[in-house]
């Protein structure tokens, strides 16, 4: 991931590459909305992500808007984790544990006693 680079190199850019990262994540979902807040709040409605997860990516959208029109404000090492750490739990939610409890069906589909 480009944004592991510069997290530590260059925060600013860090804070816009985070944004674009929910802007994707949102794309690939078809989220509906003329903005990105509308977007990552349709992402809430429809279930792809649960209410925490949904501020978690807002906090994400401002921190990049914040970085991307100069506004002075620093974010320092430990805030710069938190954020990627946000992120992460957003993938791993939208894309990691479903795909994770898919091959654990297909797993266990064969075995003598359903589990699922």
């Amino acid at each position: 991931m480009g944004t592991r680079r510069v997290k530590n190199t260059a925060p600013t850019a860090f804070l816009i590459l985070m944004r674009k990262c929910i802007e994707t994540i949102c794309l690939d979902k078809s989220a509906v909305g003329n903005s990105l807040p509308k977007k990552i709040e349709d992402l809430g409605e429809r279930g792809v992500i649960p209410q925490t997860l949904s501020a978690m990516a807002t906090i994400i959208k401002n921190l990049g808007n914040i970085g991307a029109h100069s506004e002075k404000i620093e974010i320092d090492y430990h805030d710069r984790q938190s954020i990627e750490d946000f992120f992460l739990a957003i993938v791993e939610y939208v894309y990691i544990a479903p795909a994770k409890l898919e091959k654990l069906k297909v797993s266990m589909s064969g075995k003598k006693e359903s589990f699922i």
